[in-house]
């Protein structure tokens, strides 16, 4: 790793902001700028370059901010590493995170940490609600999940009770990562849900109801249905001694597995995971829904094949 852009030794920042990037030039500006232009002026921005064969490192290098530090790997390790290697570097006491193709409303960070300084260190994260916005430039406004320090399930949607709470909202207090540990480097999605699951078995978590991160729906990882497979299933197998005995949960995340195989057109992998989740579920009826709309339309066919077949002989 090879840092380019040197950082006023004598500057101590408060918020250290790490942004992961790779191959992602041409959606990096913006969000540069928005961590810049914060109205909090107290931070770094710790930018890792994750191995990026575009032009990221000019990009970078033109900027002129000594607020800003660039680190490269010298290969493509993944977003959980490359966000380690921020962690590994930041010298705040808070830290937050950004993508790179994500944007920050000016006062987010300052009314994190007027929320977050007035707390007691039992509150560990602070985040807030987002603006989605699609392909279409549609927006529209995403509340994150009330978070309950020591639960583990959702049990009203029979998922994870992080689920669906990103990183680039929270503000997490760096000593966090010291208790917690840093991003399982394994996983190769949901690396934002496994760390909250940790940092909520130990850490409250305070809910801004107010969107200050505008996320962008963007081709990435998060669109991949192998990857998900494979940590849905490292979720399951390390949270194991928690779960097993919530055959509900169980099933529930089992189904999605089905419905991931399906679509990634793992298909004897569906029906294994279809199955399991039927023997510990028998009576849900979502088993059957499931089941009717992968064979549904291979029945269908077959009643019109056998309809025809009758017609003719008639």
């Amino acid at each position: 790793m090879v840092k380019n852009i040197e950082v006023d030794v004598k500057f101590t920042p408060n918020v250290s902001v790490i942004l992961p990037t790779y191959n992602r030039a041409s959606l990096l500006p913006k969000s540069i700028e928005s961590v810049l232009t914060q109205s909090y002026l107290n931070l770094e921005l710790i930018i890792v370059d994750d191995g990026s064969t575009d032009c990221t490192a000019d990009l970078v290098n033109k900027i002129n901010d000594s607020r800003i530090s660039y680190i490269r790997h010298n290969q493509n390790l993944g977003a959980a590493a490359a966000r380690n290697t921020g962690i590994k570097n930041a010298r705040g006491d808070y830290l937050a995170f950004q993508d790179s193709d994500d944007e920050w409303l000016p006062d987010k960070l300052e009314k994190q940490i007027g929320v977050i300084s007035k707390e007691n260190y039992e509150v560990g994260v602070v985040y807030c609600d987002m603006l989605r916005i699609d392909d279409s430039g549609y927006i529209w406004r995403w509340q994150s999940p009330d978070v309950t320090n020591g639960n583990l399930i959702n049990e009203n949607n029979l998922n994870y009770q992080v689920a669906n709470l990103s990183i680039v909202t929270m503000l997490i207090r760096k000593e966090c990562f010291e208790k917690v540990g840093l991003f399982d480097e394994r996983f190769p999605r949901f690396i934002d849900m496994e760390l909250c699951i940790r940092l909520s078995k130990q850490y409250k978590f305070t809910h801004i109801k107010e969107a200050l991160v505008k996320y962008h729906k963007t081709v990435g990882i998060s669109s991949d249905p192998a990857r998900a497979i494979i940590a849905e299933k490292l979720l399951l197998a390390k949270y194991s001694e928690e779960l097993r005995n919530n055959n509900s949960f169980l099933a529930s995340r089992y189904r999605n597995i089905a419905r991931l195989s399906r679509t990634a057109g793992q298909f004897s992998e569906s029906s294994r995971f279809l199955m399991r989740a039927t023997a510990i579920d028998p009576l849900n009826i979502e088993n059957v829904i499931l089941l009717l709309s992968f064979t549904g339309r291979g029945l269908i066919n077959k009643f019109k094949a056998l309809f025809k077949t009758r017609r003719i002989n008639k």
